[in-house]
């Protein structure tokens, strides 16, 4: 993996457009958002973990959402 690889929160919220940087912020607090990399002070994301995240978060209805936050 090349640091090129890496998004940093400003680029995840311009390329996915859903979240903005300091919802991921409040996010990585509370350990609900996507999984993320953090070296020294720098925080980045790798695209396949945003990805994975998302496709984590995507129900066929309603009602299949609250079953899979009921069985959490």
């Amino acid at each position: 993996m090349h640091n090129t690889d890496l998004l940093t929160a400003e680029q995840v919220s311009a390329s996915y457009g859903f979240v903005t940087p300091k919802t991921l912020a409040n996010w990585r607090c509370r350990g609900t958002g996507p999984k993320f990399v953090k070296v020294g002070h720098c925080i980045r994301y790798r695209p396949a973990d945003v990805q994975e995240w998302i496709e984590s978060r995507t129900f066929r209805s309603t009602a299949h959402y609250h079953e899979q936050k009921a069985g959490n």
